[in-house]
């Protein structure tokens, strides 16, 4: 289970909001798409997940990660 609670992700650059108030539950079995135009922090979500630390140098992120025992792997668009 990944379970994602009242995440809001603000770009430390311009100030501008990417992601507010966001929360999600995905069980075993569950799929979920991220769909959005381009600069709209699909990415960014998907970093956080990942590993919230990856996103520190540009964004700020407050909300609640939880994860029970799974592997997670992210493969980044370079």
């Amino acid at each position: 289970m990944i379970q994602i609670k009242n995440m809001t992700i603000t770009h430390k650059k311009d100030c501008r909001t990417l992601l507010e108030n966001f929360s999600l539950v995905l069980n075993d079995g569950d799929k979920a798409a991220v769909i959005g135009e381009e600069g709209n922090g699909k990415s960014t979500l998907l970093q956080w997940i990942y590993r919230p630390e990856l996103v520190e140098d540009y964004c700020e992120a407050a909300g609640e990660r939880i994860l029970l025992n799974e592997k997670l792997g992210y493969l980044p668009q370079e």
